[in-house]
């Protein structure tokens, strides 16, 4: 009865290296994808869902926007006051447009 190793097959010392190589990196790497494909699903829903949210998208873009003035950054993000006048004009200018755009 002939035992199933390189010896009784003749093989090479390298190919017997060959053969254990390339069976660990395949095990190894799919060990590695089974990890790193959920958690890579999990970052791309968590980075589409802070997408969605404008609030939190403005306010990062604000703090990356890095705009250190406060009379600055009050021009520039303006505080939402629903009866102040510049808040009335722009809603009358948004709404304006919007009339235009669905009548045209």
């Amino acid at each position: 009865m002939m035992l199933d190793s390189g010896a009784a097959m003749r093989e090479s010392r390298w190919s017997g290296i060959w053969r254990f190589v390339k069976s660990y990196t395949s095990h190894v790497g799919s060990a590695y994808l089974e990890f790193a494909t959920p958690v890579a699903l999990f970052f791309i829903f968590n980075m589409a869902l802070d997408m969605q949210d404008t609030e939190r998208f403005g306010l990062a873009w604000i703090h990356y926007s890095r705009v250190d003035d406060e009379r600055e950054r009050e021009e520039k993000f303006p505080a939402y006051e629903p009866g102040s006048a510049p808040q009335v004009k722009r809603v009358k200018a948004a709404t304006t447009t919007e009339y235009i755009t669905s009548t045209a």
